[in-house]
C-alpha cells in the first residue's frame, strides 16, 4: 500500500515486524498502526524511520495478559 510506498522497510525491520507478528499473533491492521507508529516517532526525531523507532513502537503496545 501506500505506507510501504512512502517509508519502505530494511530487511532488519522486516524480520522484527515478522518475529511480532509470530509472538504476538498481530493482525494486519495492527501492523500498519505499529509502522505508522514508527513513521511518527521517526517524525519526531527528524530522522528517517529505522528499525529502532519499530522497536519502540512495538514497546509501546499493551502487553498481551
Amino acid at each position: 500500500g501506500q505506507l510501504q510506498t512512502v517509508a519502505p522497510l530494511s530487511r532488519d525491520s522486516q524480520r522484527l515486524l515478522e518475529r511480532a507478528v509470530d509472538r504476538r499473533a498481530l493482525s494486519a491492521r495492527a501492523v500498519q498502526s505499529l509502522r505508522r507508529v514508527a513513521l511518527t516517532l521517526a517524525d519526531l526525531d527528524e530522522v528517517p524511520a529505522k528499525t529502532a523507532h519499530l522497536a519502540r513502537a512495538l514497546g509501546l503496545r499493551a502487553p498481551l495478559s
